[in-house]
């Protein structure tokens, strides 16, 4: 027998979890197929070098269902949002989001790209949430209210392709009464999900500005940045000099001033030369670090002034 989950911000959570997994992958699946026809894709990905050989290029698994040759065809409903959104980004010039893709769009922004995004922005929230299983009251009436104003923008300007409500689903997920035995299920799917998309969290571009040499005895400022920025994403700073490399203490006196995005260096000496760089890790998984950006190479000139007296 089955018993229905206790607490508020549990059913938050699993109503969140459950729009993200079954719910938005539904708007995304009726605009690529708008886009590109399950007959053209393989063509489609055949001429785009990004998607085969690029940055981020589809994974095996990916290609097993998407890269089929003709007269093969993909069934789009196997996709999930992650391949949807990856398909729609490099393959539909058109839709490109007024700030650009994988930017957070401004709240005045509201083409399809734009929603689009959004979309993406929503998944990603539950990620911060994978720990604790809960979500706020506050927190989930923002969320779910973004989320229904998303899919309304999206319904009215894709009535002819959309192949069914998205609001009567949502309102659907919000009136379900979440079994233990249905969490327990969605917690090994989330488990295994997160695990598949280690590489696939919209990884975002490091790159670490300031100036890289600096008089003895100065204040030396390193400011990592992220494109696109998201606050899902802890910043490690750490210190490699020859085969040595160490993590900062940024909560120490030499290090005062620094921030999650900011080194700050008090006196730098001889002894602070070295190369710099950040570990990148998703706020859903602290033991997963990535080495993620360039380094910087500390220069430090001149000594401190001797007086002979």
């Amino acid at each position: 027998m089955t018993t229905p989950c206790s607490t508020a911000t549990n059913h938050n959570f699993y109503c969140v979890i459950k729009a993200s997994l079954e719910l938005i992958n539904l708007p995304l699946i009726d605009i690529l197929t708008n886009h590109v026809k399950d007959v053209d894709l393989y063509k489609k990905i055949n001429s785009c070098q990004t998607l085969l050989s690029g940055r981020n290029p589809l994974r095996t698994d990916q290609l097993k269902i998407c890269f089929l040759t003709p007269p093969a065809k993909p069934d789009y409903r196997q996709f999930d949002v992650t391949l949807l959104y990856k398909l729609i980004r490099n393959l539909c010039p058109l839709l490109r989001p007024t700030q650009g893709w994988g930017n957070k769009p401004q709240p005045t922004d509201t083409q399809l790209g734009d929603d689009i995004e959004r979309l993406r922005l929503f998944r990603n929230n539950y990620y911060a949430h994978v720990v604790s299983k809960t979500i706020p009251d506050t927190e989930f009436e923002i969320l779910w209210r973004d989320l229904k104003s998303v899919i309304r923008r999206i319904q009215s300007k894709c009535q002819t392709v959309c192949s069914l409500s998205y609001e009567r689903e949502l309102i659907a997920i919000e009136n379900s009464k979440f079994t233990h035995d249905y969490l327990k299920k969605c917690e090994m799917l989330l488990e295994a999900f997160l695990k598949l998309q280690t590489d696939e969290r919209d990884e975002p571009e490091v790159v670490i500005e300031g100036k890289d040499e600096v008089l003895c005895g100065d204040l030396a400022r390193f400011v990592a940045v992220l494109k696109p920025d998201s606050s899902c994403w802890s910043i490690t700073w750490q210190k490699r000099r020859g085969k040595v490399t160490e993590t900062i203490d940024t909560s120490t006196k030499k290090f005062s001033g620094s921030t999650n995005r900011k080194l700050v260096i008090q006196s730098v000496c001889k002894e602070d030369e070295g190369e710099y760089q950040v570990l990148l890790s998703h706020k859903s998984n602290q033991n997963g670090y990535l080495i993620c950006g360039n380094t910087i190479r500390l220069h430090v000139f001149g000594g401190i002034p001797f007086v002979e007296i």
